[in-house]
């Protein structure tokens, strides 16, 4: 154990669940990735100093639907933004997030699209949609979109229709429009082999089209490497393989002209690999880290795969492999990410587990030499990992990290930092040689189902905004509600989930805060703009189907108090600043109460939250009963308020699940009634 977290046995999806009793059992088992044993023992925590701990505004994209899965990047639209296609495991669909061009509409949710279903969309129809990407396959000039799905034994739930998907793509005019999307179906060659859940499009070959790359784990194998007989399936593995484009144009929307090729047949997991030139030699190789339900525990590792020179039989052939040393333990579908760390032109490889970054410099040679150099986590980010980039966010030349953490057991405790930058100080591979920056706190207990919780899964770093620095995209693949329950079946009628699935946090380094001024009496404070976010009870909102309305601040965690409302003790909360010119204040606050909440809440069990103005302490907003449900409503504070000319703080922590707030405000006019 490391600062307080454990290292279970590695987990089962549906190990000893009987079918009569999976339904039941859904909640605390379906598709949670969950972590292989450590035999580390205690490690010191770097001397890594933490700079500014107030995380980033984290924007809203997309949260109709459940099991965000993939974050899939291009330009669909032509307008010179990055897209997102994201497929949604739990719900059956792909869905295309579209920029929205202005960086004043890209802090509200993006103009999605449901770019593919199932046909018909009914139970034991599922097709267990686990990864998308984008790019032209058939050479149009369009943008495509293809996907990885796997095996399932409750279909009713994730589906099950192994193999390799394409959906074609339209003219840009016509991408908003779902009936322009082509279903083309399967690649025959990828049908029931193994278990597909990475995928991604490359021109491999360099003649110009665009591959398909893919791979996955053993197909029914999700059942653990231990235990293979457990769940059915036909026992052929994934590995990591790639798609030959046609040459001929005419023939390339006949996926069974697609030819494959495997990488590596018997890998147990091909997940979350990047492509990445580590020899020098003018091509890219492919970088694994391997370690799944089905990788035994001894065989865990990341390993290269250098790519054969020219374009002759040995590129279709398997590639050599090389291991890269590591006594680190991983967990499941850890990620890699590729850069020069330390600018002598050479690329290095990096990957994280719960205890420590795990970096390979890069010493040249071919094929290439590499050093492994393990550093220990500081407290703050030792936790289950999984996404990891490189990019330079601080733009001062050198690259930084970017990592994300998942739940362990459902819960992401609110110390750790879910995601996260290491600002590189010039010693890349030296354990003290980084500042950590977090982004976003972790949110505690986000769901009901046991299980289930704050989950990052991929990650994008690049400018959303357009302001010159870089943001970074990311979708969470379990943190949503839903008014029926947390889990139903996907035809199920009625589902309006609301979800942190895609978001974007926006860099912020260097630029301040600026602080609502009074004006003509009155100071206007926008919910979503704390000075301060000093936990993650609070989420940023925006419209989507089902949602609120207008962009705003939710309770949208699983804090469930025995016996009813949160005491202002509970949260740390949000904090903001006002100036103000002096005198009494009425306070008043804008705020919605969903009718039904995660299926035991709504109404006036989620009507409330606490508020504290100057140092004061935290007063009640809402709690009316038999107050008005799914609509805005402007709540006076019960008392005035007397505050001297300057500025002050407000403070808003939760008091009930589910309840949204939208503004604040403070006015000297005591008949004054907000109506915006």
């Amino acid at each position: 154990m490391v600062d307080g977290l454990a290292h279970p046995g590695r987990g089962r999806r549906w190990a000893g669940v009987g079918a009569a009793l999976a339904t039941a059992l859904l909640a605390a088992t379906a598709c949670t990735d969950a972590p292989s044993e450590s035999g580390a023992g205690p490690t010191t925590p770097p001397p890594i100093p933490v700079l500014d701990t107030t995380p980033w505004p984290m924007h809203h994209v997309d949260g109709r639907f459940r099991g965000a899965n993939a974050l899939g990047a291009a330009d669909v639209d032509g307008d010179g933004h990055r897209d997102y296609v994201t497929n949604y495991e739990f719900d059956q669909r792909w869905v295309l997030a579209l920029h929205p061009g202005s960086a004043d509409q890209v802090r509200s949710s993006w103009p999605t699209v449901e770019i593919w279903r199932p046909d018909p969309l009914v139970a034991g129809n599922g097709k267990n949609p686990e990864s998308t990407a984008l790019g032209d396959l058939d050479g149009d000039g369009n943008v495509d979109a293809v996907g990885a799905h796997g095996f399932s034994d409750l279909p009713e739930f994730e589906g099950s229709a192994p193999g390799v998907h394409v959906v074609w793509g339209p003219t840009r005019d016509r991408v908003r429009d779902p009936a322009a999307w082509t279903d083309g179906g399967w690649v025959p060659a990828t049908v029931d082999l193994g278990h597909p859940h990475w995928v991604t499009t490359r021109d491999v070959d360099g003649d110009g089209l665009t591959d398909v790359v893919y791979g996955g784990r053993r197909h029914g194998g999700a059942g653990g490497y231990d235990l293979p007989d457990l769940q059915g399936g036909n026992g052929s593995t994934t590995g990591i393989a790639w798609l030959e484009a046609p040459e001929d144009p005419a023939r390339r929307r006949d996926l069974s002209t697609w030819q494959l090729h495997r990488i590596d047949a018997t890998t147990p997991s091909g997940h979350g690999f990047v492509f990445v030139d580590v020899d020098g030699d003018g091509d890219e190789d492919l970088v694994d880290a391997d370690a799944d339900f089905d990788t035994p525990q001894d065989q865990e590792s990341v390993h290269v795969y250098e790519r054969p020179d020219g374009d002759g039989p040995e590129l279709r052939r398997e590639w050599p492999r090389t291991e890269l040393p590591t006594t680190s333990d991983f967990h499941a579908k850890p990620s890699i990410a590729a850069g020069d760390l330390d600018g002598d032109g050479d690329q290095d490889l990096l990957t994280q587990t719960a205890t420590d970054l795990v970096a390979f410099r890069n010493l040249g040679g071919r094929p290439a030499r590499f050093e492994t150099v393990e550093l220990p986590k500081p407290p703050q980010i030792a936790q289950l990992a999984r996404p990891v980039r490189l990019a330079d966010l601080d733009r001062d030349g050198d690259l930084d990290v970017v990592g994300m953490l998942v739940h362990q057991d459902g819960d992401l405790p609110a110390d750790r930092a879910a995601v996260f930058v290491l600002l590189n100080e010039g010693q890349p591979f030296r354990a003290d040689g980084w500042r950590l920056l977090p982004v976003k706190w972790g949110s505690g207990t986000t769901m009901l189902i046991p299980g289930f919780g704050e989950k990052w899964d991929q990650v994008d770093v690049t400018d959303v905004d357009g302001d010159g620095d870089l943001d970074v995209v990311a979708n969470c693949e379990e943190w949503w509600v839903e008014p029926k329950g947390e889990v139903a079946p996907f035809p199920t009628e009625g589902l309006a989930t609301t979800a942190v699935a895609v978001v974007w946090f926006e860099n912020r380094m260097g630029t301040p805060r600026e602080v609502p001024r009074e004006a003509d009496g009155r100071v206007t404070v926008e919910a979503e703009s704390p000075a301060d976010a000093r936990d993650s009870t609070w989420v940023e909102r925006s419209p989507v189907r089902g949602d609120v309305g207008t962009v705003s601040v939710q309770a949208l965690n699983g804090l469930e108090p025995a016996g009813g409302a949160l005491g202002p003790e509970a949260t740390t909360g949000w904090r903001y600043a006002v100036d103000v010119e002096g005198g009494d204040y009425t306070v008043w606050a804008r705020v919605w109460e969903p009718s039904a909440w995660g299926a035991r809440l709504g109404g006036d069990a989620s009507d409330s939250a606490w508020l504290g103005v100057a140092g004061a302490p935290p007063v009640v907003v809402g709690d009316t009963p038999g107050g008005p449900s799914d609509r805005w409503t402007w709540v006076r504070v019960a008392a005035p308020v007397t505050l001297d000319a300057g500025r002050h703080d407000l403070t808003l922590q939760v008091r009930e699940r589910g309840v949204a707030v939208d503004r604040i405000v403070l006015d000297r006019d005591p008949s004054a009634v907000p109506t915006d």
